[in-house]
């Protein structure tokens, strides 16, 4: 932009130009399009940022921002870092900022290990049936080509999206799983989110290539990788969000984590955390949870069992507990808990 002998000369007039824009600023009245002093002030901040009176009621950081700005803004500076301070431990503190920290960092990167077991991302791949617009699309962008299966090397990936004949033995095939829920071995991928996308791997647990195979994909994708060696958690998840989408927010979110519950039962998830994870990436329970497994454990059982027997009148489906689910819920040796949440009243 400048030639380097007038580098540092140029930086210091374009701060200086900076700094006396902003004084101009402090000093008018426009420094803040706020009255501080009104009851209702976090109200019109929220609805100009467009938070909704759910966000701020899940989501405990959206008030602390707004309050560590209020009570600051006219105090001096060390009392207002004292007041930011204050502000930030009592966020930490609330059993939501641990649950975020766990399923959308830790647990997220001990997944993200996993993916060292593919040897490098797949480039291509050959797909058996129908190439859907959104599984085109969605190859398109992790820059994966199609390409027919004998122009794959060995071990190389068919993703197989309808029932037809295995392809030749030296490549793995895939089944993609929101297609051809039967498979021996398959792949569900969710929609992405704010926080990414999961891709969940369900392979027999001797069949180590679909497995290798399936984290290569998830390399490619830049998907967070769930290994499971089972029916697919991802999958009946999103079939039970989905069933229960005219429900409250409430309900389907119990509805939820009463179908992790379920896979939990008949042994596919063995790392519920990184279950957990999953679950809350590819937007199939909220970040405030921490993820089904995470929800449940945080709550009484007594008060699962209440909520769910009186929305099992109308989805008995749905609401139907699992037999083990004192198990479940007593069994958090693998799981870092925080204390009960206050959120459980809205149950």
């Amino acid at each position: 932009v400048v030639d380097a002998a007038d580098l540092l000369g140029t930086a210091c007039q374009l701060a200086l130009q900076l700094a006396d824009g902003i004084a101009r600023t402090a000093q008018g009245s426009a420094a803040s399009p706020y009255d501080f002093s009104r009851d209702d002030v976090f109200d019109l901040i929220a609805a100009d940022c467009g938070l909704s009176a759910e966000d701020r009621l899940r989501y405990p950081a959206y008030d602390a921002i707004m309050s560590c700005v209020v009570g600051g803004w006219s105090q001096p500076i060390a009392a207002a870092c004292d007041w930011e301070m204050k502000c930030f431990v009592g966020l930490i503190r609330d059993p939501v900022a641990g649950n975020m920290v766990r399923s959308l960092f830790l647990d997220r990167q001990r997944a993200a290990k996993l993916l060292a077991k593919a040897a490098r991302p797949t480039s291509e791949i050959a797909v058996a049936g129908e190439v859907s617009e959104a599984l085109a699309a969605t190859l398109k962008k992790a820059r994966i080509g199609i390409v027919e299966p004998g122009q794959l090397p060995e071990a190389g990936i068919v993703l197989r999206t309808s029932p037809g004949a295995a392809p030749e033995p030296q490549l793995v095939e895939l089944g993609w799983l929101r297609t051809l829920p039967s498979s021996d071995a398959g792949v569900w991928l969710s929609d992405t989110t704010n926080h990414g996308r999961a891709l969940e791997i369900c392979v027999p647990a001797a069949d180590s290539r679909a497995e290798h195979a399936g984290l290569a994909l998830a390399r490619a994708l830049r998907a967070a990788p769930l290994v499971m060696h089972g029916p697919s958690l991802l999958a009946s998840l999103h079939a039970a969000q989905t069933e229960t989408a005219t429900l409250t927010a409430d309900l389907q979110v119990l509805a939820v984590a009463l179908a992790a519950a379920r896979v939990w039962q008949v042994g596919g998830v063995e790392d519920a955390a990184l279950a957990d994870s999953a679950a809350v990436i590819g937007g199939l329970h909220p970040a405030y949870t921490g993820g089904p497994f995470c929800y449940l454990r945080q709550r009484p059982l007594s008060t699962i069992r209440a909520a769910a027997a009186r929305a099992a009148v109308t989805h008995p489906e749905q609401f139907a507990l699992p037999r083990d689910i004192e198990r479940l819920c007593a069994d958090s040796a693998d799981v870092s808990l925080a204390a009960p949440m206050a959120a459980t009243r809205h149950l």
